[in-house]
């Protein structure tokens, strides 16, 4: 076999494993984004629940206890 033919060999292997690799990373980022997709509205329900909590506890402890409660 000729050094250009194997060459040529070489060059078509290494576009099947670029092929390859970017058909992975291509479902990979469909799976990341489905995953995304699902807890979409969870940071906002987080921070909502979290400010009503605070509330209350301000409405029910002394500014101490309420110091604790929130720094530990």
């Amino acid at each position: 076999m000729s050094l250009f033919l194997r060459e040529v060999e070489v060059s078509l292997q290494d576009e099947d494993e670029m092929l390859a690799l970017s058909q992975q990373i291509g479902n990979h980022m469909e799976s990341m984004r489905s995953n995304l997709g699902q807890i979409e509205g969870v940071l906002p329900a987080i921070a909502k629940s979290r400010a009503a909590l605070q509330a209350t506890l301000c409405e029910h402890l002394d500014p101490e206890q309420y110091e604790q409660a929130l720094l530990g």
